[in-house]
């Protein structure tokens, strides 16, 4: 299949994207996938999409007070109670994200 196929699966077969809905797209800088933002706007949906950096996140977690890794942002909320369907890709960007990590504070903000 060439990228083309791919795309065309990802968004007609695993996301049902109507017309309006809002699709969340995450991904790191390397991977911006325009083909998927152009498929998802060819179905008359409208791609929100959120860059992620492993970098930054590896960051986040080390220098973050527990009190913030606790709290929920009413923006995250709120994309999440909004949001019609996500697809979120993930290419490493380095051999061990996280690893420096505490795994007890990874917990914490899951929860």
């Amino acid at each position: 299949m060439c990228n083309t196929d791919l795309v065309d699966l990802l968004v007609d077969c695993c996301v049902f994207i109507r017309e309006g809905g809002e699709v969340s797209i995450e991904e790191p800088v390397e991977s911006i996938p325009f083909i998927l933002v152009k498929q998802i706007v060819k179905r008359s949906g409208y791609p929100v999409v959120r860059v992620s950096d492993e970098s930054i996140v590896e960051a986040f977690y080390e220098y973050v007070s527990e009190n913030v890794l606790k709290h929920v942002s009413a923006i995250e909320r709120e994309i999440a109670l909004k949001i019609n369907a996500a697809i979120c890709i993930y290419v490493p960007t380095h051999t061990k994200p996280l690893s420096s990590i505490d795994p007890q504070r990874l917990k914490l903000r899951v929860q």
